[in-house]
This record gives structure tokens, sequence and C-alpha cells, in this order.
């Protein structure tokens, strides 16, 4: 009698051992549940909160885990949307560059109006500058030397002519500020685009060198020195407009 007793003891010790054992896994796997739950919630807030601005602070270990890891990740993507976003920009400003008439990748040539924005201590307006005329070799030799015989001979180099004219459209300066320009806004750019100040040669009373104001116009004409190799020689205006100076380009 006393074995029987001995053995239902026996069994029910070890249904109750194995229940609390189960008891003890299931808690165990509610806690890992809740754990990656924990998780993946502070991961996903974390990541919107870190792509907005990344300013945050949570307590729970496991939240806080997930949110900054979150947060990493939302703030990598947005520097790489920022990113691409640059290069886009980047790229739509050299196409449009590279669609502005007057600019060194698409100089004006002979006849093209340039309209032009001024705004310094001297002027504020609108006025077009206009590529006219082109004289070299030979012929700008003999009419460079006809206004000043002191001119140097070319040697290495000739003599370029480029004949300007200029409307001044509109003042802008309140206070009928005239327009100021002549040959020395000038500068000279080689093929490679290597560009020089200098004055070519003193011819007078054909140097461009006007004083408009509005609603007048002008003309002259502007000397280069260009190396004798040089075939494709650019006329720049105050650093910005360029201009061909070869009429077979």
């Amino acid at each position: 009698m006393i074995k029987k007793v001995y053995i239902a003891i026996t069994v029910i010790l070890l249904v109750l051992m194995y229940a609390c054992s189960v008891d003890e896994q299931l808690s165990s796997m509610d806690d890992i549940a809740e754990t990656d739950s924990n998780y993946q919630n502070g991961y996903d807030a974390g990541y919107e909160k870190g792509y907005e601005d990344g300013i945050n602070q949570m307590n729970d270990s496991e939240y806080d885990s997930g949110y900054q890891d979150g947060y990493s990740a939302g703030v990598e993507e947005s520097l790489k949307e920022n990113e691409n976003t640059e290069k886009d920009k980047e790229a739509s400003s050299e196409e449009y560059i590279e669609d502005i008439l007057g600019t060194r990748k698409k100089p004006a040539g002979i006849s093209d109006v340039i309209t032009v924005e001024i705004d310094n201590s001297f002027s504020k307006g609108i006025f077009t500058i206009t590529l006219k005329e082109i004289m070299s070799g030979e012929e700008a030799w003999n009419f460079v030397y006809s206004c000043n015989k002191f001119n140097d001979e070319p040697d290495g180099w000739y003599y370029l002519l480029a004949n300007f004219e200029v409307v001044f459209t509109q003042d802008l300066s309140n206070d009928d500020s005239p327009l100021e320009l002549d040959d020395f806004d000038f500068d000279l750019s080689t093929s490679d685009f290597s560009v020089s100040s200098s004055k070519g040669a003193t011819i007078g009373d054909y140097e461009l060198d006007l004083t408009l104001y509005e609603g007048a116009s002008g003309s002259g004409w502007v000397v280069f020195r260009v190396p004798e190799d040089e075939l494709y020689p650019y006329a720049v205006f105050r650093d910005n407009i360029w201009f061909r100076l070869n009429e077979d380009e």
C-alpha cells in the first residue's frame, strides 16, 4: 500500500515539474517574440524619425537599440538621396549652361545678340552686345599701322580686330547713370581656354570706348595679339561672355 502511494506521489511530482518546464519555455518564447517585436517597432520608428531629423531619445533598451539602427539607416538613405539630388541638379545646371549662347561651352558668333544685365557701383541696367565684324592677318596689320605707325609689327603672332556694337536698352539705376565700357573689358582666350589680358595696339578713335545713356548705342574695335599657330581664339567680355573670333567655326 505504501509503495503504491509513493509511486503516485512521484508521478504527480514529475507531472508538476514538466508543467513548470513548459511554462518556462513558453514564457521564454514570449519574451523572445516581445523582444523581436519591440526591436522592429523601434527600428521602424527610428528609421522614420532618423530620416526626418534624427532627434529623439528612448528608454527601453530593445526599443532604443532598434531605434538607433533605424535612425542610422534612415540618415544614410537620406544622405544618399540628397547626394543624388545634388548630382541631378549639377547635371541639369550643366545642360542649362551648355545651352546658353555666349558661354564658354556655347560661344556667340558674328551677329549673335547677347543680352547682359549689369549691377555694380557704376551702372545698373540691361544692355546688348553683338560681335559685328572680324579683321585679321595682313588686312588687320595694315589697318593697325595706318592708325599708329608706332604699333609693333607682328612677330610670332598676328593682329586680330573685333568690332562690337553695344546698345544700352534699360537703365535701372534710378539716377540716370550711364553705361561705360572699353576695350580693356575684353580678354583673349586661346583654343585651350588659356585666358590672357593684354592690349593689342593703339588705334585711336577706332577703339571701343563708350559712355552710353539709356537708349543710346555705339560700337568700336578691340585689338588682340594672337599666337601665329592659334586658329580658334575667343574674346571674353568681363570674364563671362564668350565670342568666337573665327568665321569658319
